[in-house]
């Protein structure tokens, strides 16, 4: 088990935040200004951390980060209050972000006693119910499509920014679905607890925080009602507009011209759509990334072709280094980039496609574990998934 000290001497810093989130009900629906680094909470809490570990995705950044802190009774009751949503910030010995998102739920144990909290994903603050209105003596199968109005919740949006849900129900009247909608916001504006008590169990107080990256608040529906074609691109920058919290300001989108259809109702997530568009390369087949890094910044890009790393396996303690021989440290891998082991083959010529040199991965995603343990996978990214995306169909190569 990963100590504190491990920890610590690794060179990271951990720092907590509670957000600041501001709602103004005057307009529907209600506007909301969030800003993750709002308030600190907690600052160099290494010396306290007993484990930690993250993952980094080629398709989505920054993923799930988990760690855990043991402390007096007082300090940790303070997050049965302020750990839900908490912006959760590493950084490695240099200052740089290694992982930054958010607490999507917690344990919190005080000896035999352990308190469950959330996950975020589960509350709804904002909502409406897909349905199919019928009409009573109405021929159940004539069912009509309609949406309710939006009803939401501004004290839970204050503690947790927008959540939207859209439930959908069946063969239901207006003041039925109506009344579905209200009582799920009444049942899932605050995050869900569970308790649990067990015999003999003395261990001190200590809290397990379980993370997301920001790209998992991509759940808003996206709207558009325009029946013209735009760039790829276009439209991705346009998704990412409309989140409610307007957490993703900061936008590095590479153009891409593939022209792709404007219109869409209500019935995908924002990172549904996202995937999809991704997924479609551009007019050459060629392969785009997107992920949400520090800072909540967007990147939308064309994959690299080119060498990030080499992977030795003759030294006594392998490492990942730069072509040019420069150590990576563990927490600083990044995927999305390719990756050689050169003490294979030695002395084959490296081909101007990755792809067909059998020592080269394309790396999909980084799992890192304090304090120096990591696990890398991937492999030889190839073009048919984006022209099958392109023709709408799915699969991959054999």
């Amino acid at each position: 088990m990963t100590t504190a000290t491990s920890f610590a001497a690794a060179g990271l810093s951990l720092s907590i935040y509670r957000p600041s989130v501001s709602v103004d009900e005057s307009t529907a629906p209600y506007t909301v200004t969030y800003t993750p680094r709002g308030s600190l909470l907690a600052d160099m809490l290494q010396q306290y951390v007993d484990t930690y570990n993250h993952t980094i995705k080629a398709m989505g950044g920054f993923g799930s980060a988990a760690f855990s802190l043991s402390d007096s009774q007082l300090d940790v009751e303070r997050w049965i209050q302020d750990g839900l949503a908490a912006h959760v910030e590493v950084r490695n010995p240099a200052g740089a972000i290694a992982w930054a998102g958010y607490v999507d739920s917690m344990v919190i144990r005080f000896g035999a006693f352990s308190l469950s909290l959330g996950p975020l994903s589960t509350v709804a603050n904002r909502i409406r119910v897909n349905y199919s209105y019928i009409e009573p003596g109405y021929d159940v199968t004539q069912q009509e499509r309609r949406f309710t109005a939006i009803a939401e919740d501004a004290i839970s949006q204050r503690d947790y920014g927008v959540i939207w849900k859209i439930v959908s129900q069946s063969g239901m009247t207006t003041t039925a679905a109506d009344a579905v909608r209200d009582l799920y916001l009444a049942e899932n504006r605050r995050a869900r607890g569970s308790q649990r008590v067990s015999s003999g169990d003395s261990q001190a107080a200590s809290v397990q925080f379980q993370c997301q990256g920001y790209g998992a608040r991509l759940t808003y529906p996206y709207f558009k009602r325009d029946i013209q074609t735009w760039n790829l691109s276009y439209k991705v920058d346009d998704i990412l507009s409309q989140d409610p919290n307007g957490l993703f300001p900061n936008r590095m989108i590479t153009l891409n011209t593939l022209q792709v259809n404007k219109w869409e109702d209500d019935s995908k997530t924002a990172w549904a759509l996202i995937k999809s568009l991704v997924a479609l390369g551009d007019a050459s087949a060629n392969r785009y990334l997107f992920g949400v890094y520090e800072d909540q910044q967007v990147r939308y890009e064309q994959a690299p072709s080119e060498l990030a790393y080499h992977y030795s396996l003759i030294e006594e303690s392998a490492q990942v280094t730069t072509p040019s021989g420069q150590l990576v440290a563990p927490w600083d891998i990044r995927p999305g980039r390719w990756l050689m082991v050169p003490s294979i083959l030695v002395g084959k010529t490296l081909p101007t496609d990755l792809r067909e040199d059998p020592r080269c991965m394309f790396l999909e995603e980084v799992r890192y574990q304090a304090p120096y343990s990591f696990s890398l996978s991937g492999g030889s990214t190839d073009t048919l998934p984006q022209t099958l995306a392109a023709l709408g169909l799915s699969g991959r190569s054999a």
